[in-house]
C-alpha cells in the first residue's frame, strides 16, 4: 500500500519547470556568407534561446554571442544563449564558406542561466535511413525539460514524428529545399532518463539530431 501511495504520488507531481512559448523558421536555397535568421517574438531578459541549423556543405556556423554544443557531424549545429531582452527579429548566422541553410529557433522560458543539465548527440548518419535515435539523456533534478532536435539534408522533404509522448514543437520542411527539420518536447517532473527517437517518413540520409535537458530556474 505505501508503494502504490508512492507511485500515485509520483505520478501526480506537478510540473513547475522551464516552458516552451515561442519558435521560429528559416529557410534558404541560396549559398550565402551570412543568414538573417528568424528568432521567436516577445523575448525577454532572462529567456534561453536555441537555434539549431543543417547546411548542405558542412559549413563552419559563428553566432557571435552564443555557445555552441558540440556539433554533431558537421552538417547540424546548435546553439543557445541567455537573453538579454535586446534582441531584434533575426540573428546573424555566418557561413564559412557560403552555405544554403535550414535553422529552427526556440524560445525557453523559466529556464535556469545555465541552462544546460545534460545533452547527447546522435552524431552523423549518411547513409539512407529512417530513423534519428537521439542519445538517452539523464535528468539527476527535478522539473526539467527535455528537448529533442533532428533533421536530414538528403531524400526529399517530408515530415517527422516523434516517440515517448514527446510532443512536436515544429516540424518543418521547407519548399525550396529537399530537408526536414523538427523540434519536440517532454516535461520530466521526476529525476528520469529519456531517449526519443525521430521516425521520419520515408528513408533520408545525412540524419543527425541532439537531445536536451535544460534545468529549472
Amino acid at each position: 500500500m505505501l508503494h502504490n501511495a508512492m507511485l500515485r504520488a509520483v505520478q501526480g507531481t506537478a510540473f513547475t519547470g522551464p516552458a516552451v512559448d515561442g519558435n521560429n523558421t528559416y529557410a534558404t536555397a541560396s549559398e550565402l556568407a551570412s543568414h538573417a535568421v528568424n528568432l521567436p517574438g516577445a523575448i525577454v531578459s532572462g529567456n534561453i534561446l536555441f537555434l539549431f541549423a543543417e547546411t548542405n556543405n558542412g559549413a563552419t556556423l559563428t553566432v557571435t554571442g552564443w555557445t555552441e554544443i558540440t556539433c554533431g557531424g558537421g552538417f547540424h549545429s546548435l546553439f543557445y544563449k541567455v537573453a538579454t531582452g535586446l534582441e531584434g527579429a533575426t540573428q546573424t548566422v555566418v557561413c564559412t564558406p557560403t552555405a544554403q541553410l535550414v535553422a529552427v529557433t526556440l524560445k525557453v522560458s523559466a529556464a535556469n542561466a545555465a541552462p544546460i543539465h545534460a545533452s547527447g548527440w546522435y552524431t552523423l548518419a549518411t547513409g539512407s535511413g529512417s530513423t534519428i535515435p537521439l542519445p538517452s539523456v539523464t535528468s539527476t533534478i527535478p522539473n526539467t525539460l527535455f528537448v529533442g532536435f533532428g533533421g536530414h539534408i538528403g531524400g526529399g522533404g517530408g515530415s517527422m514524428t516523434e516517440n515517448q509522448s514527446a510532443v512536436e514543437i515544429v516540424d518543418y520542411a521547407p519548399a525550396s529545399l529537399a530537408w526536414n527539420i523538427a523540434a519536440c518536447k517532454k516535461n520530466l517532473s521526476v529525476a528520469s532518463s529519456l531517449a526519443v527517437t525521430f521516425t521520419l517518413s520515408a528513408a533520408k540520409t545525412y540524419r543527425a539530431g541532439i537531445a536536451v535537458i535544460v534545468a529549472p530556474a
